[in-house]
């Protein structure tokens, strides 16, 4: 990708290829579509990513398959 800087009256414009422009607005379409956050994570939230991540990748612990979560839930 080719991106190049312009100053016109004291501000900064980006400049780049009409076809990595596009790329670059699918890629975002397809971030608001999937519902990830706009805004930055609290340091509580951090705290809880940090825990579920150090959960799932202890080999001890015991992971149970989604479809007994929904079945135990009522959910099927």
């Amino acid at each position: 990708m080719t991106v190049q800087t312009l100053r016109l009256g004291g501000r900064k414009f980006v400049v780049l290829a009409e076809e990595d422009f596009r790329k670059l607005s699918a890629r975002a379409k397809v971030g608001e579509k999937a519902g990830l956050p706009l805004r930055k994570l609290s340091a509580e939230d951090l705290e809880d990513l940090a825990h579920a991540i150090r959960v799932l990748r202890d080999p001890k612990e015991k992971r149970i398959p989604w479809g007994k979560v929904k079945h135990e839930a009522g959910l099927s």
